[in-house]
C-alpha cells in the first residue's frame, strides 16, 4: 500500500510543479550507477565511523539519497517547461513509476509491516528493464523537445 501511495504522491508532484523532468530522470538512473560503484564503500565508511548502527539501514538511506534525493532536488531546481499535453502526463507517470520502482526495495525495508509492498516489490522485477528503457527514452525526448516557459 505504501508503494501505491508513494506512486500517487510522486505523480501528483510531477503534474502540479510542472518542471523539466528529463534531467532529473537521467539523474535517477545515474544515481543507480553511482550507488553500484560507490554505495557499498560509502556504507562501509559510515558504519565504521558510527557505532551501533544497522548497516542495512545505512545502505538503504545512501541508496535513497543517490536515487531519489538528488534527482528530486534536480527536478525542483530545474526550469519550468518541458513536454506538454499527453506527453507530459506520460512522462510524469513514467518518472513516478521509475522512482517508485527503483526505491521499492528500500520502501519495503522501512515499511516491513506492509505485505502489499513486499508483493509488489517481488512481482515488479519482471518489467523493471522496460520501465528503465521507457524512462531513458522519455528523458531524452524531454531534453530534446524541451519547451521553456
Amino acid at each position: 500500500m505504501i508503494i501505491i501511495i508513494t506512486l500517487i504522491a510522486l505523480f501528483a508532484l510531477f503534474m502540479v510543479v510542472r518542471k523539466n523532468i528529463g534531467v532529473a530522470l537521467l539523474g535517477a538512473i545515474a544515481g543507480v550507477s553511482v550507488f553500484e560503484m560507490f554505495g557499498k564503500d560509502l556504507t562501509t565508511f559510515i558504519t565504521s565511523n558510527i557505532q551501533n548502527v544497522d548497516s542495512a539501514m545505512i545502505e538503504a538511506i545512501v541508496y535513497l539519497v543517490f536515487v531519489a534525493g538528488f534527482p528530486l532536488v534536480l527536478y525542483l531546481r530545474s526550469s519550468r517547461g518541458g513536454l506538454f499535453g499527453i506527453l507530459r502526463i506520460a512522462e510524469a507517470a513514467i518518472f513516478a513509476v521509475l522512482l517508485a520502482l527503483l526505491c521499492s526495495k528500500q520502501i519495503a525495508y522501512f515499511c516491513s509491516f506492509d505485505d502489499l509492498a513486499q508483493n509488489i516489490m517481488t512481482n515488479i522485477e519482471n518489467v523493471k528493464g522496460w520501465i528503465m528503457v521507457g524512462g531513458i527514452v522519455s528523458a531524452y525526448l524531454d531534453i530534446l523537445v524541451c519547451r521553456q516557459v
